[in-house]
Order: C-alpha cells, then structure tokens, then sequence
C-alpha cells in the first residue's frame, strides 16, 4: 500500500502542470450528457402523510426477496417484551421468491405482544415499500427495521423509554454488523454520546434503520421513490432539522451486512449516477423544509462530492466529468460565497471552483489509496 502510495503521489507531481488545465465542458452539455446516460428519477423527499395516532410506536418493516432471512427479522419482533402499544407493519414489496409465504405463515401463528399487519404492493422499491407504510403515521414514533435485519430483545422498550424521557423528536441506538446469521456478529457501533445532543454530528447515522422518529418528523417527508442512495435525506435534511436529537448506548438494531457491498455492485452501473442526482434533489428541496443553505450543508456537499466520486469511478470519463462540472454548479448555485475551514477538504473545494477536473481526479484517486 505505500508503495501505492508513493507512486500516486509522483504520478501527480509529474502531471501538476496538465492538472491544473481548467475543464472547458458547459454546465448545459454536462447535464445533457448526464440526463442522457440516466435522467434523474422524479421522486420527491416531500410528502403530507396522514396522522392517526393508535400505538406508541409503528414499526415498518420493507421486504423484499428475503425468504431466507425474514424469519428471523420478524421473530425478533414477535419476541420484544414491551408495555407500550405498538404496531408492525410488513411490506411485501412485489417479493418473487418464498417471503410472502414465510410471512403469511409466521402472520398466521403470531404470538407476539405487537400487533402485526401485512399487505403486499407491486415492487416499487425500498423507498416505495417505507412510504406505503408511513402515509397514514399510526404510532407517535416510527422505526424502519430491514426485512434481513433483527432487533435484539428489549430493543423497543430501550428506545421507547429514552425517547419518552428525552422528550426526543429523533433518537439513534448503537447497532451491531452480521453475516447471515445474528449470532455471527463482525463488528459493533456503540455511540459514545448519551442523552440530548447539543450536536448530532458523528452520532446521527445517515441509514433510516437504527431510529426512532417521533412522527411529526415523517408528517411532510417521504423517501424519494425510484433513487438508489435513498437513504441520503436522512443525513441531509433531516439531521439538518432543528429538532430534538438524542442518543443511547444500547444496542438496539441487527444489521445484516452485506460483504459485496453496493457500491462494489453498483459502481459500474449508470444508476450509480443517481448518488448525484439525489444530492441535487436534496438541496432543491430545502426549501420545502425550511432548510438554509449554511456551512454545514455546503461541507455536507464537499464531502458527498467525494462519496458520490467513489460511487461512480468506474463510469466513462466523459460522465465523471459531468459529474465533476454539476458538483461546481451546486456550489455556485447554493454556496457561492462560501469557503470551507477543513484542510482535508481545501484542495477538493479549490480543484472543483476552478474546474480542474484531472487535479480533482487525482485527488480523489489518492483519497481512496488512502
């Protein structure tokens, strides 16, 4: 690796003078060529869901082609020894394997003190079979928990408990990492902040799992339909929210990791691009949620420009770099006066003002040698 290392770094020293050659690509042809590749899906974050208020909390639980997990996700559940009223709502999103049978049949021996309700939809989608669920918001907190993950025991009475104390209008648990089954844990996240935060940065995950969200918070939000990189709200508008914030130590969520991982399967698709698209959705949206485009939000860019870089490295150059070019017309359309006071993000920041494509590419090239 450090001889990777040293070699990158004189790859740049030696192609300093052609890096800094300023892209001559318009914004116009980069969103042409970038809408031709693979137009931006048209969901939205904005919703207005409807509220009837019976239970405590509505777990939603989205499940798609999982027969071979879903049982453990919804005996996980079935096994949670709570006072509060609770409801679970299964989602079958258009599954072709067994999991509408596996979930039928635990449905029909349920025994569980959380009342269970299943209905299956065309497949739409993870953000599709979330938002069925949540348009009429029927606990005063909501919890997504993946149909191949698993809660472990006391999980809801743990994050009931402090969000009722806490008076909290989100609250993130520590998690754990497994693989193929619950007892094969491969790592843990355990939150080292207690109690409201004064700041939820590095605490508040940017996954929707692992959450309670008071439902207030769901009343105008939805999970954009048709995105891959759907989870992107969570972090960009809604930990951007003045709400209410607190965490706990508690483990309190299972999840099911994946070892290809999605951006090793989805780098060199042309839905990899929507890591971009959804970027922009969210800053044209702040509006709708009262959001002001400040020095978080415009680090928050600086940094996603870098996951969104990792995400499509593996697309043609003409695309990377149309990429590249409506990253700079973000950051002038939104954050034009702006500077950032993190050194690590500096050369990023000055290499995208300038429309320095190859100095940016070289930059990102060393980050992930990194």
């Amino acid at each position: 690796m450090q001889q990777i290392k040293k070699t990158i770094k004189k790859a740049i020293s030696a192609c300093a003078p052609v890096a800094l050659k300023r892209t001559k690509l318009s914004a116009e042809d980069a969103r042409a060529a970038l809408t031709d590749w693979h137009p931006c899906p048209p969901g939205t974050c904005v919703a207005e869901n409807a509220v009837e208020l019976d239970y405590d909390l509505q777990i939603v639980v989205p499940a798609y082609n999982v027969e071979k997990y879903i049982g453990d996700c919804l005996r996980s559940i079935a096994a949670q020894a709570t006072h509060y009223r609770c409801l679970a709502v299964i989602v079958n999103d258009g599954s072709t394997d067994g999991t509408a049978a596996a979930i039928d049949q635990i449905a029909a021996n349920w025994d569980g003190q959380i009342a269970i309700e299943v209905f299956t939809q065309p497949n739409s989608g993870a953000s599709e079979a979330r938002n069925a669920a949540i348009r009429k918001l029927r606990g005063e907190y909501v919890m997504f928990l993946d149909g191949d993950d698993i809660l472990p025991a006391d999980a809801v009475e743990s994050m009931l408990n402090a969000a009722k104390k806490t008076n909290a209008d989100l609250l993130q648990g520590s998690w754990f990492d497994f693989f193929e089954s619950p007892a094969n844990v491969t790592s843990e996240h355990i939150l080292q902040k207690e109690g409201v935060l004064s700041d939820n940065r590095g605490v508040f995950s940017g996954f929707p799992w692992g959450k309670l969200y008071k439902y207030t918070v769901l009343k105008r939000f939805q999970f954009p339909s048709g995105f891959w990189f759907e989870d992107t709200p969570v972090s960009f508008i809604l930990a951007a929210m003045p709400y209410r914030f607190a965490a706990i130590k508690d483990v309190v969520y299972g999840y099911q990791q994946n070892l290809s991982g999605m951006t090793a399967r989805t780098v060199s698709s042309r839905k990899s691009v929507e890591s971009y698209w959804i970027t922009e959705r969210c800053l044209a949206e702040f509006p709708s949620f009262g959001l002001s485009y400040d020095q978080r939000a415009y680090t928050y860019l600086l940094r996603q420009s870098v996951m969104n870089w990792n995400r499509t490295r593996k697309q043609p150059r003409k695309i990377r770099q149309a990429l590249f070019i409506m990253t700079g017309e973000l950051m002038t359309a939104f954050f034009k006066d702006f500077n950032t006071d993190l050194p690590e993000l500096r050369k990023i920041e000055k290499a995208i003002r300038n429309r320095r494509f190859l100095q940016y590419e070289m930059l990102m090239l060393g980050k992930s040698c990194g």
